[in-house]
């Protein structure tokens, strides 16, 4: 296991807590909803996109909005966030400072660096998390930052290029991430800093705002935490990464799913998560029992199948951190797999107090990826084949508790 080094926090306890038990966030206040991306006065820089080369191509990859998606009046991104809120800002280090990155526009707010490599900041911004979550929010902005980082990571090797993760503490007291993509023996990329957050201008003004901002603050936040290798992958794969629509998730048909999804989870398991697998063919009632406790996925028992990552059921502030990372690492990896053997997949990371009895012990769900069949061809009907049978090689749980 991982060292993790921190202290306990009743702040922390308190905030995941709430989380489990699916506390009301009450209703959105649509005048007060927080700005999907930092405010800068400076003009905005357009970059190229891949496959062009530079830091542009490297961001097209792994966090820009994607210019043909766009629901419900939120313009989708490469990476998946809860409820489409993306909390995760990212800044390009340059020297003697740093420049926020437009994720919609797909630009930096000064020119871009040169040279061979570059550090990118991940920062939080909890605000637009809890304008919608309120108190269930921890969890879901510490998912976001881990599949940030992972999007990150997968885009630096489809680029060819090396990624080194460093955790630390933005200005507001927040954990973030930097990488630094290049050489791991080039320097030590600068302080994290950038555009002042809601919590740095003042007190928020919510209750649970101010809970989740204190949960922050007081999370230990590991000095090295070094996210599992994983299989690269195109950069087309990334560019067709997507969340599955729930009816591409429900649709009847083929019941087995490559044995590859669940190999890419298997091999990201650090000693703080462990993956299981429960399938539509083999426990239907199962998968009905863990829609209950989906925050309202109800069609989540009909899916195909569903990836579960599980962590210890207690809060344990001194690895939240670090689980919680390692959790998005497994469900971006498996998601990328996915993707890239044509089966649809969608990202769950709200869950209400949902623990797995099995071989290991009492488990708590921590974050999960559901899976549709493949599409079928769009020709003739075509012949069923052989058994997959990804469930022979995952645990068996039978029951999961309210």
């Amino acid at each position: 296991m991982r060292k993790v080094v921190g202290t306990g926090s009743g702040a922390v306890e308190a905030a995941l807590r709430a989380a489990w038990s699916g506390a009301d966030p009450g209703p959105a206040d649509h005048a007060a909803r927080p700005a999907p991306v930092p405010t800068c006065g400076d003009p905005a820089r357009p970059l190229g996109r891949w496959p062009g080369g530079g830091i542009g191509a490297l961001l097209d990859l792994a966090l820009s909005a994607d210019p043909g998606r766009r629901v419900g009046g939120v313009s989708l991104r490469r990476v998946p966030s809860a409820g489409g809120r993306y909390p995760v800002d990212a800044h390009v280090a340059l020297d003697g400072g740093a420049t926020g990155y437009d994720p919609l526009a797909h630009a930096l707010y000064a020119p871009p660096p040169s040279g061979p490599g570059w550090t990118v900041r991940l920062t939080l911004a909890p605000d637009r998390t809890t304008w919608r979550y309120g108190r269930r929010s921890l969890p879901l902005l510490l998912l976001d930052l881990g599949h940030a980082v992972a999007a990150v990571r997968a885009a630096s090797a489809a680029t060819g290029a090396g990624a080194t993760v460093t955790l630390a503490r933005c200005a507001g007291g927040f954990p973030a991430a930097t990488i630094r993509i290049g050489p791991a023996s080039g320097p030590s990329p600068p302080p994290v800093s950038g555009p002042a957050t809601a919590d740095a201008a003042g007190p928020p003004a919510r209750p649970a705002d101010r809970q989740i901002v204190a949960a922050l603050r007081s999370l230990a936040v590991p000095p090295v935490w070094v996210p599992s290798a994983s299989s690269p992958v195109p950069a087309r794969v990334l560019l067709a990464r997507r969340s599955a629509t729930w009816d591409e998730i429900t649709r009847p048909g083929a019941e087995d799913l490559p044995p590859a999804v669940f190999d890419a989870a298997r091999a990201c398991r650090s000693g703080l998560v462990d993956t299981h697998v429960v399938t539509r063919k083999d426990n239907r009632t199962l998968l009905a029992a863990l829609a209950r406790h989906s925050a309202g996925q109800v069609r989540l028992a009909d899916a195909a199948a569903i990836l579960l990552v599980t962590a210890t059921p207690d809060p344990d502030p001194p690895t939240v951190v670090a689980r919680h990372l390692d959790a998005a690492e497994v469900v971006h990896a498996a998601w990328l797999a996915a993707t890239a053997h044509g089966v649809p997949a969608r990202p769950v990371g709200s869950w209400i107090d949902a623990r797995l009895d099995g071989p290991q012990g009492r488990r708590r769900v921590t974050h999960a990826l559901v899976l549709g069949g493949p599409a079928p061809p769009p020709t003739a009907s075509r012949k069923p084949g052989p058994a997959v049978g990804c469930h022979a090689t995952t645990e068996r749980h039978d029951r999961t508790e309210p």
